[in-house]
């Protein structure tokens, strides 16, 4: 059995206890450890900066003619290196979370072996004080009153002996405060070491998070770059494509026309006016390319004479402004491909000129002419962005959509 007494004496005596722990060393117990759930969460704040969510529809911006194609790389370019850096950064922070979670553990082993040095002193102190405590109780019970008038050595032992007791029990006294001071501690300890284990893992989980949505971002760039560049090389290769078959378009056009005449004679026949119903007919049509002239005498003593015309096409009374127009609109598209080309219609006066170029009032009504479809379709796309310029519209209809994409420096 241990001899307690001698310790519980120095105990008493001493300058620097041997748990020198109080109120105040709960707070900060290590100089160099001055961590606390709060300051950890403010540390995090400083390391990790809030990742910014930018719409795709408004960091787009409308690329130019001339930088449409190298614009989406430099911001792909632009945004990889960011989320490398931003990864980089996150993985110096995690090392540093680690350290500092290996540091807690570490303070947390210790604190655990000295709460249990503690609680071992703890249990010998009280089993001290018990032993104490029955002697002294025995020694009352057991004791005489001392006769008055006989005052010998023993009695200064026996007052040696209370003196000591309650020295000891002073001792007994400190060492349970401070062992109540030691647990109140340890308590303290446990619970920021739980704060801290909370707030570490939801760090580790956050981070985590961030990692996977940085990763997953930096994939799509890079497919978004890979798209962009087949894109890109597609977009030129049916550009090149488109090219070569609109000159051979034009080239088999025009050399189909020039095979069917650069010099071409149509002859059209107006129908019988109102006032001339029932006068001989001067003109007869026999084919589609022959037509016959009968010239009758004034007062018919004389033979009437034919005079047969070919050319390359008539068109007879049934024939409408649309068969005249299907007949020359070649025609204006050799014109619209940068050809010369030159319509001319002859005649007398009354032969239907006028007629044949303009048409009539009827044939104005319903869809707009097929002329006008044709000869006047850049006139009418540029009317039509003007005025939505005008009405200040968010939009351009799709059919005009590639004459803004030629006049969007100008507006």
């Amino acid at each position: 059995m241990l001899d307690r007494r001698s310790t519980l004496l120095d105990l008493s005596t001493s300058q620097s206890p041997r748990f020198p722990f109080d109120a105040a060393a709960a707070a900060a117990v290590d100089n160099d450890y001055p961590e606390t759930p709060e300051y950890f969460r403010q540390q995090r704040n400083k390391r990790i900066p809030t990742v910014p969510r930018v719409s795709p529809l408004h960091a787009k911006a409308m690329p130019s003619s001339s930088s449409s194609a190298a614009s989406p790389l430099f911001k792909a370019a632009d945004q990889q290196s960011f989320l490398q850096s931003r990864v980089h950064s996150l993985t110096q922070a995690l090392i540093k979370s680690n350290q500092h979670h290996k540091r807690t553990q570490e303070h947390l082993t210790w604190a655990l072996e000295e709460h249990a040095m503690v609680q071992l002193e703890k249990q010998q102190l009280q089993a001290q004080l018990s032993r104490v405590m029955a002697l002294q109780h025995g020694k009352e019970l057991d004791r005489a009153p001392p006769p008055m008038p006989s005052f010998d050595e023993n009695d200064d032992s026996d007052v040696d002996m209370m003196q000591d007791i309650q020295g000891d029990d002073r001792a007994t006294e400190q060492s349970v405060g401070m062992i109540q001071s030691t647990a109140a501690l340890a308590q303290h300890l446990r619970q920021d070491n739980d704060a801290l284990k909370a707030a570490f893992s939801s760090h580790v989980m956050e981070m985590q998070r961030a990692m996977t949505q940085m990763t997953i971002s930096l994939h799509q760039a890079q497919a978004r770059n890979t798209l962009l560049a087949h894109s890109d090389a597609d977009v030129a290769a049916l550009r090149a494509t488109c090219a070569s078959l609109h000159a051979d378009r034009k080239r088999l056009h025009n050399t189909i026309q020039e095979l069917r005449g650069n010099i071409r004679v149509y002859c059209r026949v107006r129908p019988v006016l109102k006032l001339q119903h029932g006068a001989c007919a001067a003109i007869r049509v026999e084919s589609d390319t022959r037509v016959v002239v009968t010239q009758h005498s004034p007062n018919g003593s004389t033979v009437s004479q034919d005079t047969v015309f070919d050319v390359d096409k008539v068109f007879d009374q049934h024939h409408s402004q649309h068969d005249v127009f299907t007949e020359v609109q070649p025609l204006i598209t050799s014109a619209l491909d940068g050809y010369n080309v030159c319509v001319l219609a002859y005649g007398q006066t009354g032969s239907g000129k006028t007629h044949t170029m303009l048409g009539s009032l009827e044939s104005d009504e319903g869809d707009r002419r097929s002329e006008a479809q044709h000869i006047n379709k850049s006139l009418l796309a540029l009317r039509h962005v003007l005025l939505q310029l005008k009405n200040k519209q968010e939009y351009v209809s799709y059919r005009d959509s590639k004459l803004t994409l030629l006049l969007q420096d100008a507006i």
